[in-house]
């Protein structure tokens, strides 16, 4: 054609394209893989006809693997593998999975580390016409938060002899708390009943400053076994306190996570438990505003307070990576992704657990009904007269083995169901350490046993 140009690239513009691509492909990667670690990317709730087809593993003898690599393991570089698809915004498990069986029997949960069960589906797929399905959904049971205040006072109890005082329950689990009751921890509300010089372990919800002076009064050894998501929170109040801002922090104002936040800044901090009170702030466009948080509340509650907070206050500010905890946006997430299509759920928590009443919550919002029962003794099994499906999920406070002793009954005569591993959102759990000055005591008398042991020798 006259006029046309015809425009070549030679072998060295080609290359330098080549590079350019994968260069761009890389960065792409490293976005993903960090917005899955922080757990920034985490699987919406979607209407029941538009939600994205997540994988349901069914387990007997069956482990997932990607190419050969294990599930959340390492590659020939070292580098870590994410065996998910985006698709939609969604985290959810890719149906390129290959099943391959192996021997063990035990279900491939994060959460649980093998439920042991024997009556597991063999093949996946949707349910039969008239089977009976027991979905146990992952995340479930202990966030790292929990696990590591309820090590920290058994390894108080181990170090020093009984009693150990801790400042409000430990963690929201009747079980929990009088398991460790009965190894000697005494768990108080007034920090007046704590003999002065003794050990004193504040609980994960964390502590206003005001206890944590009395404490110093007293010369009680301080042992701080607070979250770090709400030490996180807790930072930020003080920081935006101090630099003039007004604090809005969302929560209900005697929960003790919200007390111990509240007062680290009360003369700057205005509580808001629901929609209505945010039209009784009294601020302008002027004030310099921040708003956080309490962690454990449910998503769909503070989502909806945060965007007409945002409309009101277009220039307020938050917390970049947010305030709830990932698990309870985790164990939340996955819930609601199988909870529809389920005839009931069933949630294992204690009633003074707010996580673990957001999950039956969030369950009742779409429509499924839902308990909150403590332990298996607690159950009315003859509810389950016509129900054919159940999402079975735990609190951030729950132990495991509470979970499964529903798994262990259901799944074996009368009722007999078929027990389905769901797991739409893999959890990464942050590596946290005990608190810095129980490490600092571990390490101490580690020191004088050695030099005891030393003496005794040379004696």
């Amino acid at each position: 054609m006259a006029g046309a140009v015809r425009i070549t690239h030679g072998p060295l513009e080609r290359c330098l394209l080549v590079i350019l691509l994968f260069i761009l492909t890389k960065a792409q990667c490293k976005r993903v893989d960090h917005g899955l670690r922080r757990g920034h990317l985490r699987a919406p709730d979607f209407p029941a006809d538009r939600r994205p087809p997540a994988v349901v593993q069914t387990v007997d003898h069956w482990s997932v693997r990607l190419g050969g690599k294990k599930k959340g393991g390492r590659n020939s570089r070292g580098k870590s593998c994410s065996n998910f698809s985006f698709l939609n915004g969604a985290v959810r498990q890719s149906p390129e999975w290959r099943l391959q069986q192996e021997g063990g029997g035990q279900c491939s949960s994060s959460a649980s580390g093998g439920c042991g069960c024997k009556n597991m589906a063999q093949n996946g797929g949707a349910p039969k016409e008239g089977e009976k399905v027991l979905y146990l959904v992952s995340p479930r049971g202990f966030c790292k938060g929990v696990s590591r205040a309820i090590d920290t006072v058994e390894e108080c109890l181990q170090m020093f002899k009984p009693p150990i005082y801790v400042k409000h329950k430990i963690v929201h689990n009747d079980i929990v708390c009088k398991q460790l009751e009965e190894k000697g921890a005494i768990f108080i509300e007034d920090v007046n009943e704590v003999p002065d010089g003794n050990i004193l372990i504040y609980s994960a919800h964390g502590i206003s400053p005001q206890i944590r002076e009395l404490a110093k009064k007293k010369k009680l050894i301080e042992i701080d076994a607070t979250c770090p998501l709400v030490n996180k929170v807790h930072m930020y109040v003080q920081m935006k306190a101090k630099e003039g801002y007004k604090i809005i922090l969302i929560g209900y104002k005697n929960h003790v996570e919200v007390i111990g936040t509240f007062n680290e800044a009360p003369e700057s901090t205005y509580v808001v438990q629901n929609i209505e009170q945010i039209d009784e702030l009294p601020f302008t466009e002027k004030d310099k505003l921040f708003y956080v948080t309490q962690t454990t509340l449910s998503m769909d509650d503070c989502s909806l307070i945060v965007k007409r907070l945002k409309e009101k206050f277009p220039h307020i500010e938050t917390i970049p990576s947010g305030s709830i905890c990932y698990a309870t946006t985790n164990r939340q997430t996955a819930l609601n992704q199988i909870c529809q299509e389920c005839d009931l759920t069933i949630v294992v928590g204690s009633q003074s657990s707010s996580n673990a009443k957001k999950l039956a919550y969030s369950s009742q919002l779409r429509n499924t009904p839902a308990v909150l029962v403590n332990s298996v003794d607690d159950f009315d099994f003859s509810s389950l007269k016509d129900v054919k499906r159940i999402a079975l999920t735990s609190a951030a406070s729950t132990p495991e083995e509470l979970t499964q002793k529903f798994v262990e009954v259901l799944t074996k005569e009368p009722f007999g169901y078929t027990l389905r591993l769901f797991e739409p959102v893999q959890e990464n759990v942050p590596k946290w350490k005990l608190p810095k000055n129980l490490m600092g005591l571990i390490e101490e008398r580690r020191r004088e046993q050695g030099a005891q042991n030393t003496q005794n020798t040379q004696g």
